[in-house]
C-alpha cells in the first residue's frame, strides 16, 4: 500500500508502479490514509490476492535477516542494515520521477528546529510553554468557575436529599464523601484537556519525532534511544500505557529500563497535586513552579538511567533508525479524538477508583475504632491511624501531619486520590468546606511553600499506583 500520495501529488513526484511491482514482486495500490483516496482499490487488491493463494517473497532483501535481527551484538546486524538501506536507495532511483523543483518546506523548518545551538533551548521553550498554557493561564480562569458549578450543584442534591428526608449519615456520605472526591479531581480536566492537546498538536505536526532524533544520540549515552521518547510521550497521559508501549522498543534491556522509568514523568493523574499546590502557593509562578518539577523529572529519568545502565543493565546496545515525517498542520479531528480518547479515560478513572477510596476516606473519618458516627474527627479510625506513622513525612514537611500522610498512601491507589482525600479531609475540619484545602483552621493549615514543593516532589517520585505497578511486573517478570 503506497501511502500518502497527496503528498508526492504536492511535490511534483511521481513512482513508476509497474516497475516498482517489479523490483518487489508484490502487487501496489496507491491510497492516502489522510485524504481517504484508493481504500477500495486495495481491499479488491487484497481480495484478489487471498483468491490467486499467492505470497510475495522477501528474503531477497537480506538473507541474513532471520539469523540477526533480533541480535544486535551479531556481526551480521550492521551489515543486515546497509544491505536493506542499498536495496531501498535501489528501487527509489528505480522507480521515481521527479517533475518539477519543490521547495521543501520541512527542510526548511529543520534548519531552525533541528538547530546544533538552537534545537535544545527551542524544545523547552516549547516544553514550559505547554505547563504555563495548562497549569499557570487555565487554572487562573477555570477552576473558581468549575468549583463553583460542582458547588452549586452539590447544593442542589443536598436540599433533594433533606427533601426526601435522607438520614444525616447518607447525606454526609453522599456529599462530604462522594461528591467531594469527585468534585475536587473534575476541577482540573480543562488543565489535562489543554495539556493533552498540546501534546497532540506536537506529535501531528511531526515535531516529537525531530525531538527523539535530536536526543537519540544523547539518549545512547544512558543505555536508551530516540524511540524511548515515545514511552515518555505516552507516559504524560498515563503510565500504564506508557510502560505498555516500551514494547515498540527491539532491545531487552532497554525495553526493561523504560518499564522503570516512564513512570518518573509527571502523568495526568499527578497534573492535580502539581496544580493544586503550584497554584494556591506560587500564584503567578504557578507555570514557572510545574515546569521546574518537569525538568527535576528530566534528571531523575538521566540519574536513574545512569545508575541502572552502570549495575544492572550494563550491555545496552540501542540503534534507532527512524524517517523524519514533513511538517505539516495537525489534522483537527484527529487531535480532538486524542484529546477526547485521553480525558475519557481520566474521568472514567476518577468515576471508578476515585468514588470507591473516596467513600472509604468518608467512612474511616466519620467514625471511631468504636463504631461510633460522627465522632471528632481527630478521634476518628483515620486520624488515630494515620497519626501512628506520619513521622515518616516529618522531615520532609516540618510537621507531624496525619491528613498529609494518609492522603499520600492513598497516592498507591490513584495519584488523583492524593488531591481528592486532601478536599474530604478538610471538609471535615471546621471551616466545613472542601475547596477550602489550606484555610487556617484546616488539618492542612501548617502547609508553607517549601512544604508544598516537598510534598509535590514526593508524589512525583514516590511509587507509582498498583495499576502502575502492575504493568511493570508484566513487562519485567
Amino acid at each position: 500500500a503506497l501511502n500518502m500520495t497527496d503528498i508526492l501529488e504536492k511535490k511534483g513526484i511521481s513512482i513508476d508502479i509497474k516497475q516498482l511491482e517489479n523490483e518487489l514482486n508484490v502487487s501496489v495500490c496507491e491510497i492516502s490514509a489522510l485524504k481517504q483516496t484508493g481504500i477500495e482499490e486495495l481491499i479488491n487488491c487484497i481480495k484478489k490476492e487471498i483468491k490467486s493463494g499467492s505470497h510475495s517473497d522477501f528474503k531477497n532483501i537480506c538473507k541474513n535477516c532471520e539469523t540477526c535481527i533480533f541480535n544486535k551484538n551479531n556481526s551480521l546486524y550492521e551489515e543486515n542494515i546497509t544491505s536493506r538501506y542499498n536495496f531501498i536507495e535501489r528501487i527509489t532511483r528505480n522507480c521515481l520521477r521527479k517533475h518539477r523543483k519543490w521547495i521543501n518546506t520541512s527542510e526548511i523548518l529543520d534548519k531552525i528546529f533541528l538547530n546544533k545551538i538552537f534545537a535544545i533551548p527551542i524544545f523547552i521553550l516549547i516544553i514550559f510553554l505547554v505547563y504555563f498554557l495548562s497549569v499557570g493561564v487555565t487554572q487562573k480562569y477555570t477552576i473558581e468557575f468549575i468549583e463553583k458549578i460542582m458547588l452549586s450543584i452539590s447544593g442542589i442534591i443536598q436540599k433533594l436529599l433533606i427533601k426526601i428526608q435522607m438520614p444525616q449519615c447518607f447525606q454526609s456520605l453522599i456529599i462530604k464523601g462522594a461528591i467531594a472526591g469527585m468534585t475536587s479531581v473534575l476541577t482540573f480536566i480543562p488543565q489535562l484537556i489543554v495539556l493533552f492537546t498540546c501534546i497532540s498538536i506536537l506529535e501531528a505536526t511531526g515535531y516529537m519525532a525531530r525531538i527523539a532524533f535530536l536526543l537519540d544520540e544523547f539518549l545512547k549515552k544512558i543505555g536508551l534511544s530516540g524511540k524511548a521518547i515515545i514511552p515518555f510521550i505516552i507516559g504524560t497521559g498515563c503510565s500504564v500505557p506508557g510502560i505498555m508501549s516500551s514494547r515498540i522498543v527491539e532491545d531487552s534491556s532497554e525495553r526493561e529500563m523504560l518499564a522503570v522509568l516512564v513512570p518518573f514523568v509527571p502523568c495526568s493523574a499527578k497534573l492535580p497535586i502539581i496544580s493544586l499546590f503550584s497554584g494556591y502557593f506560587f500564584g503567578k509562578n504557578s507555570g514557572l513552579i510545574s515546569f521546574s518539577l518537569y525538568c527535576l523529572a528530566i534528571v531523575i529519568i538521566i540519574l536513574t538511567a545512569l545508575l541502572l545502565k552502570k549495575f544492572i543493565y550494563k550491555n545496552t546496545s540501542s540503534t534507532y533508525i527512524s524517517e523524519l515525517p514533513e511538517y505539516r498542520l495537525p489534522n483537527a479531528k484527529y487531535v480532538a479524538k486524542d484529546v477526547f480518547d485521553k480525558v475519557t479515560a481520566f474521568i472514567k478513572r476518577a468515576g471508578t477508583i476515585i468514588l470507591i477510596c473516596s467513600m472509604v476516606i468518608w467512612f474511616l473519618l466519620s467514625f471511631n475504632f468504636k463504631m461510633q458516627y460522627g465522632v471528632d474527627v481527630e478521634e476518628s479510625i483515620l486520624a488515630r491511624t494515620g497519626d501512628k506513622i506520619s513521622f515518616v513525612f516529618e522531615p520532609m514537611l516540618g510537621e507531624r501531619s496525619w491528613g498529609a500522610t494518609v492522603s499520600a498512601i492513598q497516592g498507591l491507589v490513584a495519584k488523583e486520590q492524593v488531591v481528592s482525600s486532601m478536599s474530604i479531609i478538610a471538609g471535615f475540619g471546621e471551616e466545613g468546606e472542601a475547596s477550602q484545602i489550606f484555610s487556617a483552621k484546616s488539618t492542612f493549615g501548617f502547609f508553607d511553600s517549601i512544604a508544598a514543593y516537598a510534598f509535590m516532589i514526593f508524589n512525583l517520585f514516590s511509587a507509582p499506583c498498583f495499576g502502575a505497578i502492575g504493568a511493570m511486573a508484566r513487562e519485567l517478570g
